[in-house]
């Protein structure tokens, strides 16, 4: 269900059925044309949802486990999916195509966000965390409490 912030009534309802396992995170895509959800399920994929006609609109799977994280990125277009297997995956958000598969050997991710200011990502994972800069080639991680880069 989605609900209006103002009043707290359900405007809109989704039947995302087309998961095959329970449903852990979602995000929402504000575009200029329509307006989408992203969700992340147990079956090991991510699914992107049209709010206007209430269908899936497409499907992003490669993960191995559990998609445990799912962000869109709307300073650069990129819909960002992390998975308990450990890896992130970076696709375009227009075309869904698969551009980046980051493997930080840090155990399963659990977690991400933006810091806007300095146009880093931060990653949570079960062994340490991790930032990147944006454009996702340069890898600080954390582990013991010790920053290390990784180009």
């Amino acid at each position: 269900m989605i609900w209006t912030l103002q009043n707290c009534h359900v405007c809109n309802t989704i039947a995302l059925d087309t998961h095959q396992d329970g449903l852990l995170c979602v995000d929402f895509i504000a575009g200029a044309d329509r307006q989408h959800l992203i969700t992340g399920s147990k079956d090991q994929t991510a699914q992107i949802w049209d709010l206007e006609i209430q269908r899936r609109r497409e499907y992003l799977q490669g993960h191995r486990d559990h998609v445990s994280v799912v962000h869109y990125h709307s300073a650069h277009h990129k819909l960002i999916t992390c998975s308990l297997d450990g890896t992130i995956r970076i696709w375009d958000a227009t075309t869904y195509r698969l551009e980046n598969i980051i493997a930080l050997n840090l155990g399963a991710v659990s977690d991400v966000g933006y810091i806007e200011d300095l146009q880093r990502i931060v990653v949570g994972c079960y062994q340490g965390i991790a930032m990147m800069e944006v454009n996702f080639h340069e890898v600080s991680i954390a582990r013991q409490g010790r920053m290390q880069i990784m180009p």
